[in-house]
This record gives C-alpha cells, structure tokens and sequence, in this order.
C-alpha cells in the first residue's frame, strides 16, 4: 500500500453568505435548491451538463451578483 491515499472528487456547488449560518440551517438547506437573496453573495453550481461548446471552464453565478468566473486549468476529462 502507499504511504498516503490520493482523495478524488469534485465540488457540487459553492454558496457563499454575507450572514453567518447556524450549522441547524447549513444541514437543512444543504440539499436545497436556493435562489437569489440579498445575503447569498456567490453561488456557483459546478454540476452543470457540459456541452459541444468550447466554454465549459466559465462558471456561472446564480447568487444574483452576476460574479461570473472561469476555472483555470480546466480539464474537461478530469
């Protein structure tokens, strides 16, 4: 056996508060869809369907902010 184990795996989603969030509400929203509020400041989701299109290292903000971003060393077959 190695040394070390390699973790594998991949970010869901991204949601990024102004406010402070109880641990009760993180458990309880978690697996919730949200939508646009005024304390939500970024929300990526990176399980986006890719596509036959050449952008699929931009990520879209769904917080509102309209804070659009790209991945750097972005590798589709990872």
């Amino acid at each position: 056996f190695p040394s070390h184990d390699t973790q594998r795996g991949a970010i869901d989603e991204l949601r990024f508060f102004r406010d402070q969030r109880s641990d009760a509400e993180a458990i309880k929203y978690k697996d919730t869809q949200i939508y646009a509020t005024s304390s939500l400041d970024l929300y990526f989701r990176f399980d986006e369907p890719s596509g036959s299109y050449d952008m699929n290292h931009i990520v879209l903000d769904y917080s509102g902010k309209c804070l659009h971003s790209t991945i750097q060393n972005y590798i589709g077959a990872l």
